[in-house]
């Protein structure tokens, strides 16, 4: 699915109004894949298909500056995240500051203001809902080893992610404070 695919999914459009909204009363928000795509289409930026091709597995993501000072990004400069993602954020909307990058130079991870962030990895991802998501995908159970390859990352993207949810998760609980 696309974030440009309204007419297919007229749900697209009341979504990503939900999300401007989000972002101007200042709600925490955190787009993961589709949804850091969403965020980006519904403030002013554009979503394309990755000229590249379709990216599945494992990445490295390289944090900038502003990423490894980031309040709920912040950590080491580089680590791997899984992906499966066939369109890319191509041009952030304006204001946006982007936080992390995979080696091809496409947005990996940006703040899309001071609440509202977005990775278009998927930090969530174990190797057992990767290959949930093959086996829906046309009955292919591992996809060349992807899921072998998630499973013995696990710890690693344990480590790297799981703070991410939790500084978001505090972000979350200071808003209701």
């Amino acid at each position: 699915m696309s974030a440009n695919s309204e007419q297919l999914h007229p749900w697209l459009a009341p979504t990503k109004a939900l999300l401007a909204e989000a972002v101007r009363l200042d709600v925490p928000t955190l787009g993961v894949c589709l949804g850091h795509q969403l965020l980006a289409s519904a403030l002013g930026g554009v979503v394309d298909v990755n000229e590249l091709g379709t990216r599945i597995g494992l990445t490295s993501v390289a944090l900038t500056e502003a990423g490894r000072d980031d309040e709920v990004l912040a950590g080491p400069a580089a680590r791997r995240a899984t992906h499966w993602n066939e369109d890319v954020v191509t041009r952030l909307p304006d204001g946006a500051v982007r936080l992390a990058t995979a080696p091809d130079g496409t947005v990996q991870a940006a703040r899309f203001a001071p609440h509202a962030w977005g990775v278009q990895f998927h930090p969530e991802v174990t190797a057992t809902i990767f290959r949930t998501w093959a086996q829906e995908d046309g009955g292919r159970e591992d996809l060349d080893g992807v899921g072998d390859a998630i499973a013995a990352a696990e710890v690693e993207l344990r480590t790297a992610w799981a703070p991410l949810a939790l500084r978001f998760a505090a972000q979350l609980q200071r808003s209701d404070s």
